[in-house]
């Protein structure tokens, strides 16, 4: 059996490399410019996810959560890639928290609905009141790992072992 080996060009590596390319520095400055530019949008984007992750979180219990729950794992993946442009970072956890959430509702096929709705909420105080509060949001995130390490499955006796292992 051979292995082949594909190395991709890099655009930004091979502009760096080049005689009289762009510095290190300079192309850190175009991007965070470029990013600036698109903030606003992103924002935007970001507001419009929230809406929809809101009212599919307060759907009546009667609803089909299957399909709901796909759409709000489809909308916290989209807040997490917007989160960060929209100037956001920790919209962006809560929602890569969410998700893991989803996952852990699909994995133990239960319904914890109420957790759902705990996410959602904190993810518009992180968009609201919260937004410019570092240590509050840094709160907020705590209370979501606690609440998402208590839905979690246990770890298998081998990885516990071997994580205890690591651990002192």
């Amino acid at each position: 059996m051979s292995v082949k080996t594909i190395f991709w060009e890099n655009r930004l590596t091979k502009m760096i490399r080049k005689p009289g390319g762009v510095t290190l520095e300079q192309a850190l400055t175009r991007g965070e410019s470029n990013l600036e530019s698109i903030k606003g949008r992103c924002r935007e984007a970001l507001d419009e996810k929230l809406a929809g992750l809101k009212a599919l979180a307060l759907q009546p219990a009667d609803t089909d959560r299957a399909a709901a729950q796909s759409a709000l794992y489809d909308l916290g993946n989209d807040i997490i890639g917007l989160a960060q442009p929209a100037g956001f970072p920790q919209i962006g956890a809560a929602a890569y928290s969410l998700c893991d959430l989803i996952d852990c509702m699909n994995a133990r096929q239960t319904d914890a609905w109420s957790s759902v709705a705990i996410h959602v909420e904190s993810i518009s105080l992180l968009r609201g009141p919260l937004a410019e509060d570092q240590a509050g949001g840094e709160v907020i995130l705590d209370g979501l790992s606690k609440l998402l390490g208590r839905l979690k499955p246990p770890a298998p006796p081998a990885a516990a072992a071997a994580a205890a292992a690591v651990d002192p």
